[in-house]
């Protein structure tokens, strides 16, 4: 079975692709089972940057296939000096950890400033190094609603998972099953028309 190293330490984010990945002959491996600690400063001004960025540092650190996954962010009615974009968590500084809860108070005080809710587009990218070769890459956007009233559940690891709901279904993301999401479909197609090529 071909083993993968997942370039994160968010142990969220590798629960969820150990799950939805696991139809497919490939074996997830995290940064924690190798002792990795790389600090991949993310100094890309778009995901499709930042998502390659880190595959490559990965790759070459373990000498595995390996790939990572990056995202931004824009909301409906905030202003273009407001917007996230690829600093979805870095609220206060680049320097400074912030905790779930302030993320998610930070951005309920944001929706609320243009509504009890509003749509967000989020701008994935997955990047995927393999060899010495161009990085396999797939960007898709992914269109949601957020609200300002947060979910009983919540999803360590993926703070807004509680105030973001599922366009079509009108469920929050904290609420469904991992298959049911629009981003792992998205994320099983790359790898389903990708595993094959190498």
């Amino acid at each position: 079975m071909q083993k993968i190293l997942f370039g994160t330490a968010n142990k969220e984010k590798i629960r969820h692709i150990r799950h939805i990945l696991s139809p497919f002959s490939i074996e997830i491996i995290d940064p924690i089972q190798l002792g990795l600690k790389l600090e991949v400063t993310e100094d890309g001004d778009t995901p499709e940057k930042n998502a390659i960025k880190k595959a490559i540092a990965y790759y070459q650190t373990s000498g595995l296939p390996s790939f990572a996954i990056d995202s931004g962010l824009v909301i409906s009615g905030l202003s273009n000096k407001e917007q996230p974009n690829v600093f979805v968590r870095r609220i206060c500084s680049q320097e400074q950890e912030v905790t779930d809860q302030q993320i998610i108070d930070h951005y309920v005080k944001k929706i609320r400033s243009v509504g009890d809710s509003t749509f967000g587009t989020w701008h994935n990218c997955i990047a995927l190094v393999h060899s010495e070769a161009a990085p396999l890459l797939h960007s898709w956007q992914m269109e949601v609603i957020f609200t300002s009233n947060q979910s009983q559940k919540t999803t360590p690891g993926a703070p807004l998972n509680s105030i973001m709901c599922d366009l079509d279904s009108r469920c929050y993301f904290s609420d469904m099953a991992y298959m049911d999401r629009p981003d792992s479909r998205a994320i099983m197609s790359f790898f389903d028309h990708n595993l094959d090529e190498w």
